[in-house]
């Protein structure tokens, strides 16, 4: 065992190639690596810098020893959709006729092309091994990256078996970055970005067909702007105004702080006046969602301080806490009575939830499990379409659940997404942040996404949208925050595009998890952005 390990030191001897350089950038062609090294070439609107070293050798016991060369490997281009990258070809088989091993490593930085940026990385291995007792076979590729904002970015796909029991097995990841990236800034731990190894020892078989590298890019510049009529909500004689949705019949529900500083739910009526909503022994009243039979659904704190939830119906309040959770925020309801919303468990994680008929089922999306568990539903139609967000776990992504279907939304080539409200159409609002973290509204409907951004105002949110198309939502000026409706426009066609700010920096503020930050979120639907937690 001794000669192997040996053996496998010695593959660290690094074997430079250094290759000329080209000041040109061209598309990328099909060929090997060694047509690529030392050049840069684009895949769509991302363009690969590769350095110009290159480390790579193997070996077969008892006798043969040899170096990999990068015309040994393929380079083949790869587009699909908003993802572009390329494919490494290396067909490496090892284990059969005696130990072996391959390993190779090189670098290159990902560089988005003018007026595009990148949101995403995959790292995918095409391999498989055969274990065996008291031996052992290992495929691995790693990949890692540093950038402005994200900061260390380090992917891996492994599959390790030793003595016939496979403890990883993993042949792709992926990870979206806290932010639009425009370029990477290096490699953290030395000059190679890449590393490639496959080995297998005794009867165990190792093979490794290609490694796959993928980016997802998209514009930077936000979506044009919806064609909208805005009209500014402050209801009368009070401090600040928190519309959180809107019915088909046009009736809005929130809540609002009076002059006393006192927070209170209220309904307004389409055709002027409202309603407070005030639950009975409770310090503030916080009303989120409204369905056409005028059941609400919300949270109020107790005289402890505590948030529980509640539903109104005829009058009748009714408390709603998740059971053993922390804190439960019922945040939508339906014309059938489902209620949707979000609760903290005891091990202080966040999961959406799903009332119905009294029956509660957690609803949760993304990587995170356990205490990691990071997950939100914001919203439901009468089709029980549920809507809204989870972490991913650098940044919040926001997503549709139909039954058992999921699938993932964000808005193309920005930051953190949420939905935050749907109609009976499948129409989705929600707020987005841009690659400067300006945080901006969207609808996405069958004109595909467009922002809302009520005009002149900032930290914009979009948070209902009823089966006419009016959307209703929060904003900040210089005088405070406010409410609005807005109301579809004729489309000019004219392509007006929101206004953004200076160079990307990754904002101040409360980290993702913070339980004031999700309280704000989730009562006054006006949470601006938090920082991620590395």
């Amino acid at each position: 065992m001794s000669n192997i390990r040996n053996i496998l030191l010695s593959m660290g001897i690094v074997l430079l190639f250094v290759l000329p350089g080209h000041s040109q950038t061209a598309p990328c062609q099909p060929g090997t690596l060694a047509n690529v090294l030392g050049t840069s070439c684009s895949v769509g609107p991302v363009i690969f810098n590769f350095d110009t070293v290159f480390s790579g050798n193997f070996f077969t016991l008892p006798s043969e020893f040899g170096t990999i060369f990068p015309g040994d490997i393929g380079f083949v281009p790869i587009r699909d959709g908003d993802r572009v990258g390329f494919k490494l070809v290396t067909n490496f088989t090892d284990g059969v006729g005696g130990d072996g091993a391959h390993q190779f490593a090189f670098g290159y930085t990902p560089q988005a092309a003018p007026g595009f940026d990148l949101r995403r990385q995959e790292l995918n291995m095409a391999a498989s091994v055969q274990g065996a007792p008291s031996d052992f076979v290992l495929a691995d590729v790693v990949d890692t990256h540093v950038y402005p904002v994200s900061g260390e970015v380090f992917l891996e796909t492994k599959i390790f078996d030793q003595n016939g029991v496979t403890s990883q097995n993993q042949t792709s990841q992926s990870l979206f970055f806290v932010a639009p990236e425009l370029l990477s800034t290096g490699h953290p731990f030395d000059t190679f970005a890449v590393r490639v190894a496959d080995l297998a020892f005794g009867s165990a078989v190792s093979r490794l067909n290609s490694v796959t590298i993928l980016y997802t890019s998209g514009p930077i510049a936000p979506p044009r702007l919806a064609p909208l009529t805005y009209t500014n909500i402050d209801l009368p004689g009070v401090l600040g105004t928190f519309v959180s949705n809107i019915t088909n019949s046009g009736r809005m529900v929130g809540t609002y702080q009076d002059a006393f500083g006192a927070l209170h739910g209220y309904v307004a009526e389409p055709h002027g006046g409202f309603t407070s909503v005030d639950v009975s022994g409770s310090l503030a009243t916080f009303a989120n969602g409204l369905n056409d039979h005028g059941d609400i659904v919300g949270t109020y704190n107790d005289f402890a301080g505590q948030a529980h939830g509640f539903v109104q119906k005829d009058g009748a309040v009714t408390t709603i806490d998740v059971p053993q959770a922390f804190v439960t925020f019922p945040i939508a309801i339906n014309d059938q009575g489902r209620i949707v919303g979000e609760y903290q468990a005891s091990d202080f994680s966040f999961h959406g939830f799903l009332l119905d008929n009294g029956v509660f089922t957690t609803i949760d999306q993304g990587p995170g499990t356990g205490n990691l568990a990071d997950s939100a539903a914001f919203a439901i139609n009468n089709g029980g379409v549920i809507g809204g967000t989870f972490f991913d776990p650098l940044t919040f992504r926001g997503y549709l659940l139909k039954g058992d279907r999921s699938e993932s939304v964000d808005v193309p080539g920005q930051g953190q997404t949420t939905i935050e409200g749907i109609n009976n159409q499948g129409d989705v609002v929600g707020i987005f942040d841009d690659i400067n973290f300006v945080r901006h509204g969207f609808v996405r409907g069958a004109s595909g996404f467009q922002t809302v951004d009520f005009p002149n105002g900032r930290n914009i949110f979009a948070l209902g949208i009823n089966s006419s198309g009016k959307i209703v939502g929060q904003y900040s000026d210089s005088s405070g925050e406010h409410s609005f409706i807005a109301v579809p426009a004729w489309d000019d066609g004219i392509d007006r595009r929101p206004n953004s700010s200076a160079a990307p920096q990754l904002p101040p503020g409360p980290d993702c998890k913070d339980a004031e930050w999700r309280r704000k979120a989730a009562q006054l639907r006006n949470a601006g952005s938090c920082r991620p937690t590395h």
